[in-house]
């Protein structure tokens, strides 16, 4: 068996990161103007060759097509663009301004101005959801052993910061009926279903990973999972990620010790 170090932490890196990487609005001064093509103004937090981090006072709508201009000292660049996720930040005098992030369908054109300036490799940051919550009542659960095992079972209200995995055989065992694993054992947790208060299973919402940050999580196994991470805290034993592919899992609990880095997009 292959042993973790409990205290390893992912790497946190941006996608792409040598062929795409992000500038911030500070090392942006050749960009005089960014807006949408509704005539939006952008207020830019980062830019890549292939999509922005921003805020704009026009709604957003994760999964939403919309066009994009650039004007730059040296031309300008019209592209289309996907929204990945959006949330509302501030309301203001105004009107309501909504954070979004965005992959354009063609990269723009300045790839010696987007280029990583010297010393301006940051850890990307990764944007926390305040409002994700996990279920609190019955899964359908499957645990993956950091050494490949696979054990299937039922949880109640596992959440993730406990320290453990409490297992049952049957959704109806009893309370005491129950087998206890320790996180630092696992490489993540697959929630396959949730159920209700009368034991019917939930229908999941197919938007609700688009809505999250999403980033690709390669496990140490080099496994990997693309999806909305919640939150991600290097303290903390693992963080929740809601894969893009609806036939994974529900939601995932990735153990920090199995994972070897966040790639966020």
């Amino acid at each position: 068996m292959a042993l973790i170090r409990p205290d390893s932490t992912p790497r946190v890196v941006q996608a792409n990161r040598r062929a795409m990487p992000r500038l911030r609005a500070g090392d942006l001064s050749w960009l005089e103007r960014a807006r949408l093509r509704n005539g939006s103004p952008l207020s830019l937090i980062d830019l890549s060759i292939g999509g922005a981090f921003f805020e704009v006072n026009s709604r957003l709508t994760p999964g939403d097509s919309t066009e994009f201009e650039f004007v730059g000292r040296d031309g300008r660049a019209v592209t289309a663009g996907r929204i990945l996720r959006s949330e509302i930040v501030e309301v203001r005098s105004d009107g309501v301004w909504y954070r979004g992030a965005c992959a354009f369908d063609d990269p723009l054109p300045w790839t010696h101005r987007l280029a990583n300036p010297e010393g301006s490799d940051r850890e990307p940051v990764i944007q926390a959801d305040e409002h994700f919550q996990p279920w609190w009542g019955a899964s359908e659960a499957r645990l993956v052993f950091r050494h490949g095992r696979r054990l299937g079972g039922f949880t109640r209200g596992f959440q993730g910061s406990e320290g453990v995995v409490d297992l049952w055989g049957s959704r109806t065992a009893a309370a005491d009926n129950k087998q206890s694993v320790p996180l630092p054992l696992l490489r993540a947790v697959y929630i396959l279903r949730d159920f209700d208060a009368n034991g019917r299973p939930m229908t999941p919402d197919p938007r609700a990973a688009r809505a999250l940050q999403q980033v690709d999580v390669v496990f140490r196994n080099n496994d990997r999972i693309t999806g909305g991470i919640a939150r991600f805290e290097k303290a903390e034993a693992g963080f929740w990620l809601l894969p893009l592919d609806p036939h994974e899992a529900v939601r995932v609990f990735a153990v920090s010790a199995g994972v070897a880095e966040i790639r966020v997009f």
